[in-house]
């Protein structure tokens, strides 16, 4: 894990750096990946994340620092996952703080990186727990870069998506949006996510239309990203914008009950990588208090519902007896 000599990079460590270069990556084959690019690309970054490489050896690159999360390799098949960190000497000295099958977690002289890989099939209450694992070994005040592969869609609305991002915005961390790339920082800023959602409907009219030439042209004229960038506007532009729908929770699941929820949590994970005594009453006290709590804060909203309602009888008294509208004309015109 010694660097090489840094013959076309600045010494970084003999001045401070305001900006960090950084780039996440699913590879989905590493050793694949990279054959079919040149690797001094990535000599302009500071920082690079691989994930899904399929790793089952130890691999570095000339000028980086690296740390390997191996694949896990069955039986039968290819290996599954792996989480790969390049980090520039301006890094060091560094630890590897955290290591699991879906987080690596590493802690250097500037931040903590973590990062992580979730396949598709894994939901966001086991997601969010691990995460949960991994920041509460991490000091409060530290700053964290969470460079997240998920595996969940932003195109399309979808619980999993929805519970994941409040959970890290809850924790103060904000998304980072910048072109294509989807990435976290441990920041109290405020800053949205300016993707446009589509959805599946394909316009094939119009995508019949567009210049597939000039798409053409550019491949050929080696430059495949290019090409790549513009087959991609032109699905965007005949794809139809996909309704945004309202998110789906319990009303009276206030951020009292979130935070209880994940001081919960956290106590079960200590218990099962303790397994003390001390640490299973604690867990027991937290699980309790944590139920209690939901209890209290169900029957408050219904009686403050109730409270509500008591009230507009008394500005309407037939708002009580008053039967409630169909949603749809009771009376439906039949044409003969």
């Amino acid at each position: 894990m010694t660097p090489r000599a840094r013959s076309n990079r600045p010494d970084t460590n003999k001045q401070e750096r305001k900006n960090l270069r950084m780039i996440l990556w699913n590879t989905e084959g590493l050793t694949n990946a990279l054959s079919l690019t040149t690797l001094n690309f990535l000599q302009k970054y500071d920082l690079a994340i691989f994930t899904e490489t399929f790793l089952t050896k130890e691999w570095g690159l000339e000028n980086f620092y690296s740390i390997n999360n191996l694949a896990t390799q069955s039986k039968l098949g290819r290996p599954k996952g792996g989480i790969s960190c390049l980090i520039t000497p301006s890094f060091s000295p560094f630890e590897t703080q955290d290591k699991s099958e879906h987080i690596l977690a590493i802690k250097t002289k500037i931040c903590t990186i973590v990062g992580t890989y979730f396949q598709p099939e894994i939901g966001e209450t086991d997601i969010i727990d691990e995460i949960i694992t991994a920041l509460s070994r991490i000091q409060k005040r530290e700053p964290v870069i969470i460079a997240k592969d998920l595996n969940c869609r932003m195109d399309v609305s979808s619980k999993k998506t929805e519970a994941i991002f409040a959970f890290l915005a809850e924790e103060g961390f904000t998304l980072i949006n910048i072109e294509a790339v989807i990435q976290f920082r441990a920041s109290r800023e405020e800053k949205t996510d300016k993707r446009v959602r589509i959805s599946r409907e394909i316009n094939l009219s119009k995508l019949q239309e567009t210049n597939t030439q000039h798409i053409i042209q550019t491949i050929q004229s080696n430059s495949p990203n290019e090409g790549l960038a513009a087959i991609e506007n032109c699905i965007r532009e005949a794809t139809t914008p996909a309704t945004p729908q309202s998110r789906r929770a319990k009303p009276w699941f206030n951020q009292t009950c979130y935070r209880k929820r994940k001081e919960t949590i956290a106590a079960l994970h200590e218990a099962k990588v303790h397994e003390s005594e001390a640490k299973l009453k604690n867990y027991a006290a937290k699980r309790r208090e944590y139920k209690e709590l939901i209890k209290r804060t169900r029957e408050e909203f219904r009686h403050e519902e109730e409270k509500k309602m008591i009230e507009d009888v008394e500005k309407d008294p037939f708002k009580a007896s008053r039967l409630k509208q169909p949603h749809f004309p009771r009376n439906i015109p039949i044409e003969l």
